[in-house]
């Protein structure tokens, strides 16, 4: 994995690891308070009989202070979701060659720990790189970094019905999502808008 340079003051840490099925390859984190500024992960798909199933079934875990807060497959936590699937914006970066590179700030008071975790039934050998540096946590305005995934399978319609996307009760930042849509059948049931519903409003 050719890296790209990290921000100024970081200090890089990395690890590699052939992760077998229910292993897991972990980086624990300097002392805070500090904050991860950018997160590399590249996967050898050479030899995956299967790649859309491999890479689905690394999961990135993060626990920041004691509570887990990440828990996302590795390309939809990357904004690629099934497969390998370029991807270029401010805060994310998938190349055609499976480096997957995120630059979204996560913070943390004591203590943190990043692992990519292997729920397959297949090894695949794993790199992680982290590039973490000092942060001023605040305890009256800094917040975790949260990133979850869920899914629904076999999805019959007529008749309509809203799909819940995400309910986020608290205080805190909603800065996107990730839609993938696996479609096996002729007809397609995707159609809509997107509603946000606040403090229980009725209209969207």
């Amino acid at each position: 994995l050719q890296s790209s340079p990290p921000p100024a003051g970081c200090k890089v840490t990395e690890a590699v690891r052939l992760v077998a099925p229910g292993g897991d390859v972990s980086v624990v984190l300097p002392d805070g308070p500090a904050a991860v500024k950018a997160l590399e992960l590249k996967v050898e798909t050479d030899g995956l009989a299967d790649v859309e199933r491999s890479l689905r079934s690394l999961v990135l875990a993060a626990a920041f202070d004691g509570e887990e807060t990440v828990w996302c497959p590795v390309t939809d936590f990357f904004g690629s979701g099934i497969g390998i699937n370029t991807v270029r914006n401010w805060r994310q970066q998938v190349d055609a060659d499976g480096a997957m590179r995120s630059r979204w700030v996560m913070p943390y008071e004591r203590a943190g720990t990043v692992r990519v975790r292997n729920i397959g039934p297949r090894a695949a050998r794993v790199l992680v790189r982290l590039a973490v540096s000092e942060y001023p946590w605040d305890a009256e305005r800094s917040m975790h970094f949260h990133a979850v995934w869920h899914y629904a399978a076999d999805l019959h319609w007529p008749p309509a019905a809203d799909w819940n996307l995400a309910a986020i009760q608290g205080r805190g930042v909603y800065v996107g999502d990730t839609l993938s849509i696996f479609n096996p059948v002729s007809t397609w049931y995707g159609e809509g808008d997107e509603k946000i519903r606040v403090d229980g409003e009725a209209v969207p």
